[in-house]
């Protein structure tokens, strides 16, 4: 069964607004890049990776790196939109 465009779209909303949720629940923390990738497991990492780069162009989240793994965690401007 394929599944149709609109619900499609909604799939890919949900994890968008999932990993919004996940990420300001967290704090000044973050995620641990890897992590974020094994929780939306059935989400194709480079769309996850790419959709948190579109987030840090509009300085909505934050990206870091410590003893060489990448962090991220959300600002107070991830809270201005839905």
């Amino acid at each position: 069964m394929v599944a149709s465009e609109e619900g499609q779209t909604l799939t890919y909303r949900h994890w968008h607004q999932a990993l919004r949720i996940l990420l300001t629940g967290q704090g000044l923390q973050g995620f641990r890049q890897t992590a974020l990738i094994k929780h939306f497991g059935d989400v194709d990492e480079d769309e996850l990776v790419g959709y948190l780069e579109l987030l840090l162009k509009e300085e909505k989240v934050q990206k870091f790196k410590y003893k060489q793994h990448i962090y991220w965690r959300a600002t107070t401007n991830i809270l201005d939109d839905p």
